[in-house]
């Protein structure tokens, strides 16, 4: 016959069993837990590079505007807030003249065109006329190759913009457009 007196650690035994399984249940929660919140976190912050790199480049049609219609003769002649975020001196030569240049000199991470703060991040701009071509202008005749300047055309200037976004914990965004500016002909 068995007796009670020799299960008499079964029930501590599978107490301190049970304790332990929770236990781990408990850490692995806690790890799970820490590993989205780094996720959520990285997320947020590239969502917030990406952001500013966005805002960046919507500048960038207003940039090339006020060169245009302005024409200023150097960086000096500009309005004194886009002399504080103007940082590459041969800016207005990247602008207003197609050189065939790729702009490989400049970059967003080095010497920059623009560098500006959005909400808190930095923003680098860097900004190159790519091409120029003649297009017509709507009731002129067929183009001509190369276009006949009288006959109408406006030139089509296209302008790389490449924009970084970063955030203070060193999360980096680009964006990058191409611009077109239509522009008349004299």
């Amino acid at each position: 016959m068995i007796r009670l007196n020799e299960e008499k650690g079964f029930v501590l035994m599978t107490a301190l069993l049970i304790m332990i399984i929770l236990t781990l249940v408990g850490i692995g929660a806690i790890i799970n837990s820490s590993v989205e919140m780094n996720i959520s976190r990285n997320e947020r912050l590239g969502k917030d590079a990406f952001f500013a790199a966005d805002a960046g480049v919507e500048t960038v049609p207003t940039i090339i505007s006020y060169y245009i219609n302005v024409n200023p003769a150097s960086s000096s002649d500009l309005s004194p807030d886009l002399q504080v975020v103007m940082n590459d001196s041969n800016f207005l030569s990247e602008i207003m003249e197609y050189s065939g240049n790729d702009g490989a000199t400049d970059t967003t991470t080095n010497n920059p065109d623009v560098q500006m703060t959005v909400q808190g991040r930095q923003v680098a701009i860097d900004i190159d006329r790519l091409n120029q071509t003649g297009l017509p202008l709507p009731g002129a005749p067929a183009p001509t190759v190369p276009p006949d300047p009288d006959m109408g055309a406006s030139l089509a200037c296209y302008y790389r913009a490449d924009s970084l976004g970063q955030t203070d914990q060193g999360t980096n965004k680009t964006v990058e457009v191409v611009y077109r500016r239509l522009l008349p002909q004299p």
